[in-house]
């Protein structure tokens, strides 16, 4: 019988401890698997810059910003490609999901910058390998976590109705998910046959990203 857990995590940047902590203040158990020996990953590697529309940061600066602008700016930058329907949930939410990592721990500072394809100062910036160390807190806090670095996820493992349940480690260890898997394992960066098979315009070029950026969760 495989070990079991609510919710597995594959993963330990930003993306992995945020789902992490979140599931954990859901009530759901969470265990976290980070093949590396230390979380953070490329999040930790980032500038560390956050787009959030309507912040009190804001006012401060008497900058005028809503969740319809932000919404139209991501539009025009993405030239009509990206999905309407997901950028208009991110701008939904982003808000609340600013107050939320405050709430954790997470501290911004209070200058508030302009970036490319935004029509107003917006860029609300923290120290990104901080901002993981206090996700990773805030999660241990909670009691409902179990961490495990060094430990590479390779497989997935699904039920009879072909759904996802549960992971398979290098090692061939199972863990059952009863409510859900989350891959946050980033991109592939660092593997350069993927790299080659994928984006080979960008096979030569120098990236900074973390050396766990292998693809394993695309593969999955």
């Amino acid at each position: 019988m495989a070990d079991a857990t609510d919710v597995i995590v594959v993963g330990g940047g930003a993306a992995g401890w945020a789902t992490a902590l979140a599931a954990a203040e859901a009530g759901a158990s969470v265990t976290l698997f980070e093949k590396l020996g230390e979380s953070g990953g490329s999040s930790a590697l980032s500038g560390g810059c956050l787009a959030f529309a309507g912040t009190d940061l804001q006012a401060a600066q008497n900058v005028e910003d809503s969740p319809d602008l932000l919404y139209r700016d991501l539009v025009e930058v993405g030239q009509g490609i990206n999905d309407p329907v997901l950028v208009r949930t991110y701008c939904d939410a982003q808000l609340a999901t600013c107050g939320w990592l405050r709430a954790a721990g997470v501290r911004f500072s209070p200058v508030i910058e302009t970036a490319s394809g935004q029509s107003v100062p917006r860029v609300h910036t923290v120290d990104p390998a901080d901002m993981v160390r206090t996700l990773k807190a805030a999660a241990e806090r909670t009691g409902r976590l179990a961490y495990r670095p060094d430990a590479a996820v390779s497989a997935l493992d699904t039920d009879a109705a072909g759904r996802v349940s549960g992971v398979r480690l290098a090692d061939g260890t199972a863990i059952a998910a009863r409510k859900g898997v989350i891959l946050a394992s980033g991109g592939f960066a660092k593997n350069h046959d993927l790299l080659m098979h994928y984006a080979p315009h960008y096979a030569e070029a120098v990236f900074v990203a973390g050396a766990g950026s292998q693809g394993d969760g695309l593969r999955m």
